[in-house]
């Protein structure tokens, strides 16, 4: 009867979740993005940064404009290793992590990467992050989901990354 229960509890939160209106965000001219709602967006330098937090996940995207710098060239046989360098930087940014997953990702015609990996962070041992890079003209698109809890998210996520589109 408890096992039912909790099925048939797990089935209405989904049901609920998926049910919820998200919210559209333009990042840019060129991309869009959907959060579970609001979020709060600040300016920082050529940086803009959406940011949502709840009980159970944190969804941050930071757009970083670089085409103010004119040493910033990147061509398709440098992407490989400009994302290695953004990899990089986060893994040794963060306490302990260990990556579970890398790969190469594609939107529209834009080539980017996905890792997940843990990190130890606020208390928090082993936080689970994936992250999706992609650089959009001159601007790198950094999107992030940070799994607070046991709880399943999973379709939380998924709707968030599959809701960024390139026009």
């Amino acid at each position: 009867m408890k096992n039912t229960f909790a099925v048939l509890f797990t089935l209405a939160f989904v049901h609920i979740v998926s049910a919820q209106d998200w919210v559209d965000v333009s990042l840019d001219k060129k991309t869009t993005l959907s959060f579970s709602s609001k979020p709060e967006v600040t300016n920082s330098g050529n940086k803009k940064i959406y940011q949502l937090i709840t009980e159970n996940y944190l969804m941050n995207t930071v757009v970083a404009d670089l085409s103010g710098n004119p040493n910033f060239k990147i061509t398709s046989n440098d992407l490989d290793q400009f994302y290695e360098g953004i990899i990089k930087g986060s893994l040794n940014a963060a306490k302990d992590a260990k990556v579970l997953s890398k790969k190469n990702i594609k939107n529209n015609n834009f080539q980017g990467r996905q890792i997940i990996y843990t990190k130890d962070f606020n208390g928090i041992d082993d936080l689970q992050i994936t992250k999706q890079i992609y650089l959009v003209g001159k601007k790198v698109i950094i999107i992030e989901f940070w799994k607070f809890t046991e709880s399943d998210v999973s379709s939380i996520a998924s709707k968030f990354f599959n809701s960024f589109k390139t026009l």
